[in-house]
This record gives structure tokens, C-alpha cells and sequence, in this order.
């Protein structure tokens, strides 16, 4: 092993020349100490390549609080399963359908039937046109997309009567698609479309629209509460501790049918009590584990805040408020 220093002193042991100097027998620590000062910064550069430039202690405690976190997850995980599978009976409320999550056992019922797809589907067809022309007055650009939805507007009327509405419904929802087809007819005739024409056009149909979709919500609002009083029947006592996960969308929040239903159902104000909106999920293992949360949480904000709602807004949301009042924004 060759040790080379600032200095002109070569230490190689393998040598036989006389000029090497000689050391006793000793540690290699004893060796290091005795080269003169000048050579203790290779002990130093030696060491530090040996720790690999780490500092144990801080990495140590680093490791730890990771270790400690995770703890924390792994705990939380187990303790919402456990709510989870103490919170059955309960009811999933997709868009499409119900389910009837109790015990081991489960049950699906579609709430959606033809009548609500033919109301919704009608008034589709002026939103549709909407979105083709609002951005794009010239003609020519959307022409043939125009020629095609007209096609495709008249094999659909010519299939209405095949469908479950009444003589009156029936001649509403020609009334619509004529009023459409119409549309198209002028906005192929011209080259441009204003937007003054096409406003004139969709508020002309406002109000067939939204009969539409009170007829549409009412046959599903008519399906979800004949299965739900069926479910009571079967569960009898077990129904009073039911809960409720609503699945929906971001934009319906507000006003959810479902959940406005159940909310008449069981006398409920607010969301986070009886009954829990998903916003963005669409699993019944993403509506478990959002319950399992919502019941976990709760006895957390009792515990630690007196205040059973403390969990449903950011924990971090009072040190936020404050440290912004201190420390506004930067312009």
C-alpha cells in the first residue's frame, strides 16, 4: 500500500529500499499518527471517504421520523377498516344505479330506464349544436359535421315512437327536434352564424329543456325510491343506521338529485352526517374507503377538538388563515 503525502516522504512497505523510513509494528491508527501534521488532512479526506460525506446522526433521525410516519398510515389504514367493515348496511348511489352494500352481500338495481335516456338524450340535441357553433361562426368550417348530425337527428326522430311517452310527451319532443333540424337548415343557407342567432336559438328551447330534464329526474328520483323502500323492508331495524355514499360529479355537486332525495328521506341539511357526497371516484372500494374516512375522521375531531365537522376542512386550514394574515401574498 502506498501512502503519499504533500510532502516528498514515500512510505511503500513493499520496498526494500533503504531510504524508506521505518515504522514499529502498530494500527494503522497509530501509523496515521505518527506523519507529521502536515499530513492530517489526508487522515481527514481518508475518513471522510470512509463515512461517505454522511452524517449518521441526521440521517438516523431522518430514517426514524419516516419510520414514524409510516407507523402512523399502517395505524390509520387499520382503523379504517375497521370502521369500514362495522358500517354496513349501506347504499351506494351512482349515477346509474344503487347498490346495497350488507354483510358479505350485495345488490345492484339500475335507477336509470328508458323514458329518463329518451327525455335526456332530446335535450342533447340543441346542447349539442351549441357546442359545434359557439366558437366557430363560419358555416363552411362545420358544414359536413352539420349534415351529418341533421342525418343522424332524423333516423332518431323517426325511432321516438317506439319509445315509453305519452301521445303529449311524443309531440313535445318532435316539436324540439324540428325546431333543430330547422336550425341547421338556416345555418347551412348562410355562410356566417352570429352569436346574437344562436342565442336566439337555445333560449328558444330553455324551457322544453328543462321540462325535460324534471321528466328525466323523475323517472329515476320514481326508480331510486321504490328500491329504497323495498330495502327497508328487507332490513327492517338495520335501515336506521344506514348510510348513504353519493357518487357524482364535480359540476352536479350543487343540487345533486340523489342527494337532495335522500336528504328529504332522511331529514338531513348537510353532507357529512347520514350521508357523503364522492366527488371524482367511481368504485365501491373508493365509496368504503371514503366512508371508512368520514367515520374515522369524525371520532378523531370529537377526540382531539370537541367538534365533530373539524375534519371535513383542512386541518391545516386555521394555521393557513393565520400565517396568511401575518404573511400576505407577494405582489
Amino acid at each position: 500500500m502506498n501512502i503519499i503525502g504533500p510532502t516528498s516522504t514515500r512510505i511503500d512497505q513493499s520496498s526494500s529500499n533503504v531510504n524508506t523510513p521505518k515504522f514499529p509494528q502498530s494500527t494503522k491508527l497509530e501509523l496515521f499518527m505518527n506523519i507529521s501534521k502536515k499530513n492530517l488532512w489526508f487522515l481527514s479526506i481518508l475518513l471522510l471517504l470512509i463515512t461517505g460525506g454522511q452524517e449518521p446522526c441526521a440521517a438516523e433521525e431522518q430514517s426514524q421520523l419516516s419510520a414514524l410516519n409510516s407507523k402512523f398510515r399502517e395505524y390509520y389504514a387499520t382503523a379504517r377498516s375497521r370502521e369500514i367493515e362495522a358500517s354496513t348496511p349501506l347504499i351506494l348511489c351512482y349515477a346509474d344505479r344503487l347498490v346495497l352494500l350488507n354483510g358479505i352481500q350485495r345488490q345492484e338495481v339500475a335507477n336509470i330506464k328508458d323514458r329518463y335516456t329518451t327525455f335526456k338524450t332530446v335535450a342533447h340535441i340543441p346542447l349539442a349544436l351549441y357546442c359545434l357553433l359557439y366558437k366557430e361562426p363560419i358555416i363552411e368550417r362545420s358544414r359536413q359535421k352539420l349534415v351529418d348530425f341533421k342525418t343522424l337527428i332524423e333516423k332518431a326522430r323517426a325511432e321516438l315512437k317506439d319509445h315509453d311517452l305519452s301521445v303529449k310527451e311524443l309531440d313535445r319532443q318532435y316539436k324540439m327536434i324540428d325546431t333543430c333540424l330547422t336550425f341547421i337548415d338556416k345555418a347551412l343557407a348562410q355562410k356566417e352564424l352570429s352569436a346574437k342567432e344562436l342565442q336566439a336559438f337555445t333560449r328558444s328551447l330553455r324551457s322544453d329543456i328543462l321540462q325535460n330534464a324534471y321528466l328525466a329526474v323523475g323517472s329515476q328520483l320514481a326508480v331510486i325510491d321504490q328500491t329504497v323502500a323495498e330495502w327497508r323492508q328487507k332490513l327492517g331495524k338495520d335501515f336506521d343506521k344506514i348510510k348513504i355514499v353519493i357518487v357524482g360529479g364535480h359540476m352536479p355537486r350543487q343540487g345533486n338529485s340523489n342527494f337532495q332525495y335522500f336528504c328529504r328521506l332522511f331529514k338531513e341539511k348537510e353532507e357529512g352526517n347520514r350521508i357523503i357526497y364522492m366527488e371524482g371516484l367511481n368504485s365501491d372500494t373508493d365509496a368504503l374507503n371514503l366512508l371508512g374516512t368520514h367515520i374515522l375522521d369524525e371520532g378523531v375531531a370529537v377526540s382531539f377538538f370537541n367538534d365533530k365537522w373539524r375534519m371535513h376542512r383542512d386541518l391545516l386550514s386555521d394555521g393557513a388563515a393565520q400565517y396568511l394574515k401575518e404573511h400576505p401574498p407577494s405582489k
